[in-house]
């Protein structure tokens, strides 16, 4: 977001939930649909490699001299294996904001795009991590608080990879900027996974579509409120 816009802020601004967003989100991805398209498809494909390699790692590290410590369940069960899936997942999720914000900006978005490493990989990483844990937790008491931060937490992404803020104070900024319009806000972004979840029903293969409107809807809302200048951001 640009020191103009930042500029102009009025303190007392509230973030205004769009759902039209949706639909903007759909005319970016019919201009660029082959590449979100191939994007989306070799995310799938490059976590179904990083799953297999994390597998082959996991079995070769139990026949070695500190499989003790791994212990004797599946990989499945274990939170190293949990934190490595995670993290892998939060650095593609960045790179796919990253294209997003581009494109919104007047830059072509390129498949390669998705997998350059930034400098702040690791917060991206962490990032990733943070919020599933959180999300996991609230999800497992009553639903309800895993939604609202989910929710909240919501622009993380684009302010590590945009503002460059570490993991932490980009969580922290995402909560303060839309807390005060919570509900809404938990509506909006319930929405929009709904929508994105919506491609898993046409055999798998709507996902193509339906993933990149999600982060394309996430990355216009974020560039929306960095127009209106909101203070916090």
């Amino acid at each position: 977001m640009t020191q103009a816009a930042t500029a102009t802020a009025a303190p007392t601004a509230r973030p205004t939930v769009r759902f039209q967003v949706l639909g903007d989100a759909w005319n970016l991805y019919r201009m660029e649909w082959l590449t979100w398209s191939l994007s989306t498809l070799a995310a799938i494909a490059a976590a179904g490699a990083g799953e297999l390699i994390l597998r082959i790692v996991w079995l070769a590290a139990r026949s070695s001299y500190f499989g003790w410590f791994l212990g004797h369940g599946s990989p499945d069960d274990s939170f190293l294996f949990w934190l490595a899936r995670i993290s892998m997942a939060g650095l593609l999720a960045g790179g796919a904001v990253r294209m997003a914000l581009g494109q919104i900006r007047g830059r072509r978005p390129r498949v390669m795009d998705l997998f350059e490493v930034p400098d702040n990989w690791f917060d991206l990483a962490l990032g990733s991590v943070l919020m599933a844990v959180l999300v996991s937790f609230g999800l497992a008491v009553l639903v309800i608080p895993g939604l609202i931060a989910a929710g909240l937490l919501m622009l993380t992404f684009p302010l590590i990879v945009d503002a460059e803020l570490p993991a932490t104070g980009a969580m922290i900024k995402s909560y303060h900027t839309l807390k005060a319009e919570w509900l809404p806000i938990t509506i909006f972004h319930l929405f929009l996974a709904a929508a994105a979840g919506c491609g898993v029903f046409f055999l798998g293969v709507g996902v193509l579509v339906t993933a990149p409107l999600y982060v394309l809807s996430l990355a216009l809302f974020y560039e929306e409120i960095g127009r209106r200048g909101y203070s916090q951001l």
